[in-house]
């Protein structure tokens, strides 16, 4: 709720530069994102757990991941609008990750890909492999993927103007993916000092 109404508002009735610069950014800053922060600790830390309660909750989370969908396919596509050049727009605000609404969302949609990714992948699957790299590598990834993004769209960009949204949208993911991967790689090889710090501490398996 802060993010969405209280924020804005506070911003409009105050004239400290000192508060403005932290509301306008506020998306950038830690506390709004320590939810995430929380269930992606707990997920690490009890993991055996997690898959157990996972098995219960599924039937019941599927719901709750498919209304949620719903809800935020519905809010975007009833509050897009025609452009003066006659194309449909499409209000992606509703898909901000802070919003309650998509809170709700992406926690479920992650619960269900993790439930799926347990049950249908075996251990030696590329994809499985692929996950437990990154997952290796995560919190490094974490720190240089928002400055490897701005390079990333501003390579795109560059040299392949005119790209639709969507195709815009895998390409980027996709590079800055690769590209946040590659850099946390390099950082742990060479070790550097207090590489930990940038990285994490990374496993040795």
């Amino acid at each position: 709720w802060f993010n969405t109404d209280g924020a804005p508002a506070l911003y409009a009735q105050t004239a400290n530069p000192w508060l403005k610069t932290l509301l306008a950014y506020r998306d950038r800053l830690f506390i709004s994102w320590f939810f995430y922060f929380m269930v992606g600790g707990y997920a690490g830390i009890h993991a055996r757990k997690l898959r157990v309660v996972l098995r219960y909750m599924q039937k019941g989370n599927i719901f709750v991941y498919l209304i949620s969908f719903l809800l935020v396919v519905g809010a975007v596509i009833g509050t897009g609008k025609t452009s003066s050049a006659g194309a449909y727009q499409y209000n992606f605000l509703f898909t901000l990750p802070l919003t309650p609404l998509m809170v709700v969302y992406l926690t479920s949609s992650l619960l269900t890909i993790y439930y799926w990714a347990l049950k249908y992948f075996r251990k030696d699957h590329l994809f499985t492999l692929l996950m437990k790299t990154f997952g290796r590598y995560s919190y490094g990834c974490y720190f240089v993927h928002a400055m490897l993004l701005s390079y990333c769209t501003a390579l795109l960009n560059t040299y392949w103007p005119g790209i639709p949204p969507l195709t815009f949208l895998v390409a980027a993911s996709t590079l800055c993916s690769a590209s946040s991967l590659a850099a946390c790689y390099l950082v742990s090889l060479v070790q550097i000092p207090a590489g930990n710090l940038l990285v994490g501490r990374i496993p040795k398996s």
